[in-house]
């Protein structure tokens, strides 16, 4: 009769105690990227978040506005299907900084306000002050400034 008390109460605590044993905390894992390019062309790079299978996205910022949102989500032999690349409009003669951020999710993918700047953020790009445009022929040729738009 003993050993079947016994037997009873670690039955009785092993059923009890189970769901804390197995209870393991899961902590999201912050999103990880580069930027790779930022030029007067384009702005390129990659970011995931381990916490989810799917694509992510990333926020592109100029001189501190958000310009652009892009999803992660082109391939790349060294990245898998997380990268990302925007051919953008010009921004103007002179320098300007530009950030990127990956914007973290959940399991979900749910955004989860994990939104770290990827490494090599911020680049500065240069845009030229003046432009010369010449026609094939060599005949006309185009100054293009940010004072007169064009002579």
């Amino acid at each position: 009769m003993e050993n079947e008390m016994k037997k009873i109460i670690f039955i009785f605590l092993a059923i009890s105690l189970f769901p804390f044993f197995m209870a393991r905390e899961v902590k999201a894992v912050q999103p990880v990227g580069f930027l790779d390019q930022a030029d007067s062309n384009a702005i390129a790079g990659w970011a995931k978040d381990d916490d989810y299978n799917g694509p992510i996205q990333v926020h592109i910022y100029v001189d501190g506005q958000i310009v652009q949102g892009l999803t992660a989500n082109g391939s790349r032999s060294d990245v898998g299907n997380h990268a990302f690349h925007w051919s953008h409009p010009s921004f103007g003669p002179g320098n300007h900084t530009v950030r990127a951020y990956a914007i973290g999710v959940n399991s979900s993918g749910q955004p989860d306000n994990n939104n770290p700047e990827l490494s090599a953020s911020p680049k500065t790009i240069t845009e030229q002050e003046e432009y010369l445009l010449t026609s094939s022929d060599g005949k006309v040729t185009v100054v293009v400034n940010a004072k007169f738009g064009g002579s």
